[in-house]
C-alpha cells in the first residue's frame, strides 16, 4: 500500500510532527464550531484532521502542552508560541486524535468532510463549504 506524509508544526518551529496516510484515502477535515474551538483559535471555528496517537511522529524534542477544559478531550498547544496543534479525546480506546489544519505545512492537502456543533456557527462562517454535512452537538 502506497502512502503520503503530512507534516506540520507550530509557528515558532519548536514543535514539528508528521504522519502518513494511504494515497487511496486522502485525509479529510472537520470544521468545529463549538465555543471552545472558537476561544482557543480566536476565530469563527477550528478545523481538524483525524489521525491516531500511534501514527503521529514527533520530529522535535518539544511536545505540546495540554489543556483540558471539558470531559471530552485535551487540547495541545506550543508552550512557546501558543499555536494550537492537537486535540485528543478523553474516551479513546482507538487512540484517535486530531491535528489542527492550521498547523499543517500544506493545508490544501486535506479536503473538508463535515461541520460539527453547527447550531453554534457564526453568521460569518455559514458560507464556508456549505455543501458539507452539518451536525449539531446532539448528533
Amino acid at each position: 500500500m502506497s502512502s503520503k506524509t503530512l507534516t506540520g508544526g507550530c509557528l515558532c518551529g519548536a514543535i514539528r510532527y508528521e504522519f502518513d496516510y494511504p494515497t487511496d484515502k486522502p485525509p479529510t477535515s472537520t470544521h468545529c464550531h463549538c465555543n471552545f474551538c472558537r476561544k482557543t483559535t480566536g476565530s469563527y471555528f477550528e478545523t481538524f484532521v483525524p489521525t491516531t496517537l500511534d501514527a503521529l511522529r514527533w520530529m522535535t524534542e518539544s511536545r505540546p502542552k495540554e489543556y483540558q477544559k471539558s470531559a471530552l478531550g485535551k487540547r495541545g498547544f506550543c508552550p512557546e508560541c501558543g499555536s494550537p496543534l492537537t486535540w485528543v479525546s478523553s474516551d479513546n480506546p482507538k487512540r484517535s486524535m486530531c491535528v489542527t489544519v492550521g498547523s499543517l505545512d500544506d493545508a490544501d492537502a486535506v479536503k473538508g468532510n463535515m461541520h460539527i456543533f453547527y447550531e453554534r456557527v457564526a453568521n460569518a462562517a455559514k458560507g464556508v463549504e456549505p455543501s458539507l454535512p452539518k451536525y449539531t452537538s446532539g448528533e
